[in-house]
């Protein structure tokens, strides 16, 4: 493949299969063996498995390293895979608060002007156009912005007023937008646990440049909580599974696992449902709330690996296999509004701490 990522942290092998890295050490991808673990190469011609989650992309000469972060690739998968955008549309509370959002500052967005960072299937572009915003900047580096986005613009009739800017937002130029500045900026930036693998840096580039003094950002705040849990039945199916001899046959297969708590552990479970019953402990907030309006991408972006402390009073009994991690994300109502604010997330108990 000849890609050349670079270690973004320090990294010790766990196993004899895999490379130790240095932060900032170059090497070159043999092959990307799984979402989780590739195949690289060092300098010195050491071969092994390294993590994905410690490689960074490496930065062209004189450019930006986090500008240059998200690559063409990502764009092109987002732009194919349908299943993304099912999710997002079909997530019906999720869409609901963000046009609830949006409808609380209508007075704002009648008139004036809206950008959409990573607007996708555009319906957040259509919110905003639907409540007589002059200009829709629809923002879009994926293959959507070429072509889909904007038939889907012209067919709800709103082609006089949404701009698909089929470009990343890095690249958005005061010739995209005007001189004159956004008055709401909106985006569903949020990844993993919030943080990972999100847009966050992208929209407050364009917020630092092109957001009005009295401009809206939306989600509004941002936060992340932890509880520990006991998943039983996770450990059950995915370990407990090679200690069983009744499940295999009748033969014995304990060695396998050992690589199953390397392979299936060692990383985080994403996606695995949650619900209140798996938790030990009410959940508590660790990081945030995050302005929108002020915080800076050093302070919201996560850049090497941290230790979080914070103490858990374990509210009933059970196993504690480790630690859910999600977040959510406010919308602030404009003041004075008699409206409560909004909020969207993706908590597995309805009351945190």
């Amino acid at each position: 493949m000849g890609d050349l990522p670079y270690a973004k942290w320090e990294y010790q092998a766990q196993r004899d299969c895999e490379l130790d890295l240095a932060a900032g050490e170059i090497l070159t991808v043999l092959e990307r063996r799984s979402s989780g673990w590739w195949i690289g190469q060092l300098a010195n011609g050491d071969v092994g498995e390294v993590p994905r989650t410690f490689l960074g992309d490496v930065p062209a000469s004189g450019e930006d390293d986090e500008v240059h972060a998200q690559d063409d690739e990502y764009f092109h998968e987002y732009g194919c895979n349908t299943n993304v955008h099912h999710q997002m549309l079909k997530d019906i509370p999720r869409c609901t608060a963000y046009r609830d959002a949006l409808r609380l500052h209508a007075d704002k967005i009648r008139g004036g002007i809206v950008m959409d960072v990573g607007a996708g299937t555009g319906i957040l572009s259509l919110f905003a156009a639907q409540l007589g915003a002059k200009r829709v900047f629809a923002v879009e580096a994926s293959d959507l912005g070429e072509a889909v986005l904007p038939e889907v613009v012209q067919r709800n009739g709103f082609g006089a007023v949404v701009e698909v800017l089929h470009k990343r937002a890095e690249d958005v130029t005061a010739a995209d937008v005007g001189r004159a500045g956004v008055d709401v900026l909106v985006s569903e930036w949020m990844g993993t646990a919030l943080v990972f693998e999100s847009m966050a840096s992208s929209v407050l580039r364009v917020r630092d440049r092109f957001l009005k003094p009295d401009g809206v950002v939306l989600p509004s705040s941002a936060s992340i909580y932890a509880a520990p849990v006991d998943v039983s039945a996770l450990w059950a199916e995915r370990v407990e599974f090679w200690a069983n001899p009744k499940d295999l046959f009748g033969f014995d297969m304990v060695p396998m696992l050992q690589l199953e708590l390397e392979s299936s552990f060692r990383q985080p479970v994403l996606s695995h449902p949650i619900n209140e019953s798996n938790l030990l402990a009410a959940p508590e907030r660790v990081c945030g709330p995050f302005d929108m309006r002020t915080v800076t991408v050093e302070e919201i972006e996560v850049r090497e690996p941290s230790e979080h402390h914070w103490e858990v009073t374990f509210e009933k009994g059970g196993n504690c296999h480790g630690c859910v991690v999600f977040f959510d994300v406010a919308f602030d109502a404009p003041n004075p509004n008699p409206n409560p604010d909004l909020n969207a997330n993706s908590n597995p108990n309805p009351n945190p701490n």
